[in-house]
């Protein structure tokens, strides 16, 4: 490779180097992320059953542990199942 040839690869890769190493991006905080938001919790067990009421008392305080506060939605039972497959597969016929 020619010295010339050499010095401004070198030269581009410096430039590039010190131009994108200015660059910095914000990270958004955790707060941030989960204000507003619902987290969905999905049981499968029937409802009123002992997972049932373990998953919504812990659902019920969950949210107030995550920065941010957000709701928390247990789904259990037909409920979930509904929610997990809302499109029926094409392989059954209606």
């Amino acid at each position: 490779m020619p010295q010339g040839l050499r010095g401004a690869i070198f030269s581009g890769l410096a430039a590039s180097a010190l131009f994108l190493g200015g660059v910095s991006a914000k990270a958004q905080s955790v707060e941030d992320f989960y204000r507003g938001k619902t987290i969905s919790m999905v049981v499968s067990s029937s409802p009123g059953g002992g997972y049932d009421a373990l998953s919504r008392t812990l659902a019920r305080h969950l949210g107030k542990h995550i920065p941010g506060n957000p709701v928390v939605v247990v789904y259990c039972g037909l409920v979930m199942r509904h929610r997990l497959a809302p499109v029926r597969p094409p392989f059954l016929i209606p």
